[in-house]
């Protein structure tokens, strides 16, 4: 009983695993699923076994038997694919005296397309089969009744054609723009069936549309063959009348029955009307557009031709003027630009000349002599001048010390510039912002500070009154001979102050000079 089961072990192992009880996962490669799969061993050679892990999905070895490593022998017996080299003592879990087995659980195992069923107990083959995977390919045509396509399995790559027959239709498929084909066609192999024959597209027409601002365009589509385009034509177009947009331009709506519509601009077509008068300076025309409504007033300055002047009176000349283009005339009249000759001496207050006009009018001008140098000489006509010209000093200075005493300017005068000798004849102080004129010879020391007080003493002539203003008394005839001058000697007396007075105004002196007697 030994022997005949080590024969029949030696049949199966060729292509029975052991299966041991471990389970681990991957992905595998026949399937592409991720599972759990069973590891098994499948005998070789006397020296190695194969390593299977068959996937729980699909039932194919995800190492496609790839993976070997040698035997793990124990009395004789791997202890992993039951390979036995008779060398035991029978004691093996497989090559032992065990003769009959229930067959308690099975497995499969695959060699391409091929499969076997074993016991996973005694390892025993206990069934085998063929098992494809076919992949199918598309119809194609065979031949003018059938049909065929080509199948093989995905495992062994076996395979063969599979016919069958055409199930046909009329077919019109699209061949140019204005026709298409006709023809008996296969919706299982997407062919013909025998010849073709060629018609005019059936057309169908959309509407006209907008395409751009030159043409439009509307679909054309045939119901039979699915044929479909556009078709394109130049606008129709249906013009507006003009209306004007501003004084250069008019416009007008330009639109095509596609939709289409924009508006044209143009510059006006002008027609001119005659100039005529408008007033002195200028005339005018109507100008109008002879395409829309626009109108306008033109106007223009004249273009004026004149005659020569011609005196008219004695502060004017006139000169007849017309516009050449509108007709307007007109008599024009203008201050006479009269040209003077030299001054001559007319009496001992004036001169004269001659003027004359460009037009021919004439005159005789007087004037005043002027002496405007100063050099007693009348400057248009050098007669001698009788000239009354005395200079009086703006501003007479004081100053007081913070000891009471009073400096005067040593410089003041007054200059005779006339022709003849002239003489003082007056003099009046007036007292400013304030200030209070007093007699010359006051005693300042009794008065209160801040009081305000002046008195005035000038080459002799003092202030005698008490009050805001005062004429002095001359001591004797003030004259001053021509091109001489009069040293002005001056002094004053002031109430002492809190503050220092800068610049303050406090007397104000009027000389009246006259001619000296001669």
């Amino acid at each position: 009983m030994k022997t005949m089961l080590t024969k029949l072990m030696a049949v199966v192992l060729a292509v029975l695993m052991i299966v041991p009880a471990a389970a681990d996962t991957a992905t595998c490669p026949g399937c592409g699923v991720t599972c759990s799969f069973s590891v098994g061993y499948e005998q070789w050679t006397a020296s190695q076994h194969a390593v299977r892990g068959w996937c729980s999905n699909c039932g194919r070895d995800i190492y496609q038997g790839t993976n070997a490593e040698p035997h793990s022998m124990s009395n004789g017996v791997c202890t992993k694919c039951g390979y036995d080299d008779g060398t035991g003592s029978g004691s093996g879990s497989v090559g032992g005296e065990t003769t009959t087995c229930s067959h308690p659980g099975t497995a499969y195992s695959w060699e391409g397309c091929t499969w076997y069923e074993y016991c996973t107990t005694c390892y025993l083959n206990l069934n085998t089969g063929v098992s494809h995977s076919y992949a199918y390919y598309v119809w194609e045509y065979y031949t003018s009744s059938q049909h065929r396509r080509l199948y093989a399995c995905t495992t062994c790559g076996e395979g063969t054609y599979e016919y069958g027959y055409h199930s046909t239709s009329t077919k019109y498929s699209q061949y140019s723009s204005t026709q298409h084909t006709v023809g008996s066609y296969c919706a299982t192999c997407f062919s013909y069936i025998g010849s073709q024959s060629y018609e005019s597209h059936d057309f169908t027409y959309g509407s006209w549309t907008n395409y751009n601002g030159s043409q439009h365009r509307r679909s054309v589509s045939c119901s039979d063959c699915g044929y479909n385009d556009y078709e394109y034509a130049g606008h129709s177009l249906s013009y507006g009348s003009w209306t004007s947009t501003g004084s250069s331009q008019h416009k007008r709506t330009v639109s095509c029955s596609c939709g289409y519509s924009t508006t044209e601009t143009a510059d006006h077509n002008l027609v001119y009307g005659a100039w005529t008068k408008y007033s002195g300076t200028r005339h005018k025309r109507t100008v109008s557009c002879s395409d829309c409504s626009y109108s306008t007033t033109e106007y223009a300055d004249h273009s004026i031709s004149y005659s020569d002047w011609e005196s008219y009176d004695e502060l004017e000349h006139c000169r007849d003027a017309s516009c050449s283009v509108c007709g307007y005339n007109t008599v024009e009249y203008a201050d006479h630009t009269l040209t003077a000759g030299d001054w001559k001496e007319y009496s001992d207050t004036e001169h004269s000349r001659t003027a004359a006009c460009f037009c021919g009018y004439n005159v005789t001008e007087y004037a005043d002599h002027a002496d405007t140098d100063n050099d007693g000489y009348c400057d248009g006509c050098g007669y001698l001048m009788i000239r009354f010209s005395v200079t009086v000093p703006a501003v007479m200075l004081i100053a007081v010390a913070e000891d009471g005493w009073v400096y005067t300017a040593s410089n003041a005068e007054i200059v005779n510039n006339s022709t003849h000798s002239v003489e003082i004849t007056s003099v009046t102080i007036t007292a400013e912002d304030n200030w209070t004129l007093v007699p010359y010879g006051w005693n300042m020391a009794n008065e209160k500070v801040d009081s305000r007080l002046i008195g005035f003493w000038l080459n002799g002539a003092a202030s005698s009154k008490t009050g805001g203003s005062e004429i002095l008394t001359l001591p004797d005839n003030w004259t001053i001979d021509r091109d001489d001058s009069f040293v002005l000697e001056y002094d004053a007396i002031v109430s002492a102050t809190s503050d220092v007075l800068q610049n303050e105004q406090v007397l104000t002196l009027v000389f009246v000079i006259d001619w000296a007697p001669r």
